[in-house]
């Protein structure tokens, strides 16, 4: 693979270092503690509303929000049940079911099979209300892109599905809402971020030509070759921090939060951020297994987005032509979980001012989220970030909230006037036991390799222990996330009724 993509696993962090940290870490802890407090907390969470002046017309009214469909019926505590629950929704709102098969045949490596019953096929499925032909004006709205945090996105669009049945509300032929449901099915089934070969799914949505990312600072078109090519010092350099063979015990847990407070003394919070999760596209040898080094964007275009792309570019293909109808205004709401303060959630905009025919922009998702029609209108927008260096800290390729659109408007021969694409992303736990859960989970798929075993069972502590990560059980952050992704989705469909005044969630 070359010297420049091989880990840097000679450098050590100096033992002073390690002593500086361990001395500051219970502050860290604390500091910690106080922003994302314990799940077992008992927390007051910020209102549903936006603060926006401009708050959407189309937004459930108070009564409603405080009362959405039992938990009981909308939160799953398998893929199978999720799926399932999803399927019963849409079919008494009257949406129209697509099911896109998964092969696993070849695609499940041998330490998850089994784990894999041969009766279960995995599958996305998608819930469409109205005409998706011919509206001019369409919403999607996606959820399991990162596997584990797919059942908080598939319990908004169970909720969403079943409101639309109590109302017996659909689409005027104008608008149409498409809901995506398990983009990462295995994922999702085995309690993982990453997909079934240790891919972020997030990180790998690459298509020569159709795709716009551009490289920062140069002209080179981001692909999964461009990005493999691309240097990951400081990535390298807690290469074995991040992903150790084995799991630790309790020692090496005090450990990794000393060298990981070392390595952001040393290098920076914001350099450490995005050195690990802004992706890194590293393939040596030793990546090569069930699972790559945490955050690995892939080398290729990974099955789920290729069965993705294929449904996207027909519904896109549809517009192609003198005869196909344009679309005025396309929002993609991607939902996500475990960045930002327990409980809240933070609306993160790709930026693509800088990126040719990006499709998406800054401008349209600004003002979809009810600020003043311009990139600049940001600040006004709660709970709006910018996914940039200067704001975020990172950079991110290869989104699936970016990818989305480009697809559709490529297969429509360009035929979308506006659309806006973002990340509704729900904090869950510090950023440190985030990447403890992540670099855990791999050291248990690794060590089940080595061994030549499968990986334990969804009841082993480390397996739980991310999936409380990334789907907290408490009922408080769960009616949270129902309450204010749905106030998120009807600003979309606001946003899109704007264009022609018929699409709103309450007619």
């Amino acid at each position: 693979e070359g010297e420049n993509h091989r880990p840097n696993h000679a450098r050590r962090i100096r033992p002073s270092t390690v002593v500086m940290a361990s001395l500051i870490l219970p502050v860290a802890i604390v500091s910690q503690m106080l922003v994302h407090p314990d799940l077992t907390t008992t927390t007051k969470l910020p209102s549903v509303h936006s603060a926006a002046p401009s708050a959407s017309p189309a937004a459930m009214d108070a009564a409603s929000i405080a009362h959405p469909p039992h938990e009981s019926k909308i939160w799953s505590d398998s893929w199978s049940e999720a799926r399932d629950r999803f399927r019963s929704a849409a079919k008494s709102a009257g949406a129209r079911l697509v099911t896109l098969d998964y092969d696993t045949t070849e695609s499940i490596p041998d330490v998850w099979r089994t784990h894999h019953d041969e009766d279960v096929k995995y599958t996305i499925d998608v819930a469409i209300l109205g005409n998706e032909e011919l509206a001019s004006n369409l919403v999607i709205h996606s959820s399991g892109v990162h596997g584990v945090e797919g059942y908080p996105g598939a319990a908004i669009q169970v909720a969403f599905l079943h409101r639309a049945a109590q109302r017996k509300w659909t689409p005027p032929a104008d608008c149409a809402v498409i809901l995506m449901h398990g983009i990462n099915a295995v994922g999702m089934a085995e309690l993982r971020r990453w997909n079934e070969r240790g891919v972020d799914m997030n990180r790998n949505f690459f298509i020569e030509g159709i795709t716009r990312d551009v490289i920062d600072g140069t002209t080179t078109a981001a692909t999964h070759d461009t990005m493999r090519a691309r240097d990951y010092p400081l990535y390298s350099k807690v290469y074995q921090l991040l992903n150790p063979s084995r799991p630790g015990t309790f020692l090496p847990r005090w450990s990794f939060y000393a060298q990981a407070l070392a390595a952001v003394v040393r290098h920076g919070f914001g350099a450490v951020k995005e050195a690990v999760a802004g992706g890194q596209y590293i393939r040596t040898e030793k990546d090569a297994g069930a699972q790559p080094g945490i955050w690995y964007g892939g080398h290729e275009l990974e099955q789920s987005l290729q069965i993705v792309t294929r449904f996207v570019a027909g519904l896109g293909q549809k517009r192609h032509g003198p005869k196909g109808t344009p679309v005025r205004r396309l929002a993609h709401v991607d939902v996500h979980t475990g960045l930002g303060p327990y409980g809240e959630d933070e609306l993160l905009i790709p930026d693509t001012r800088a990126t040719p025919n990006a499709t998406i922009s800054v401008t349209a998702a600004c003002s979809a989220l009810g600020g003043d029609g311009t990139a600049d209108g940001i600040a006004s927008v709660p709970r709006a970030e910018l996914m940039r260096k200067e704001d975020t800290s990172w950079r991110i390729y290869g989104l699936f909230c970016t990818a989305v659109p480009q697809v559709f408007a490529h297969a429509a021969g360009g035929a979308v006037s506006e659309a806006a694409g973002f990340i509704q992303e729900f904090g869950t736990v510090s950023p440190f036991d985030v990447v403890r859960a992540l670099r855990d989970e791999g050291a248990l798929v690794r060590a089940a390799e080595l061994d030549g075993k499968t990986v334990p069972g969804l009841d082993h502590p480390i397996r739980q222990r991310l999936r409380e990560t990334f789907y907290p059980s408490d009922p408080k952050w769960r009616k949270r996330v129902v309450d204010r992704g749905l106030v998120v989705l009807d600003e979309m469909l606001t946003w899109a009724s704007a264009a022609t005044g018929e699409c709103d969630a309450d007619a």
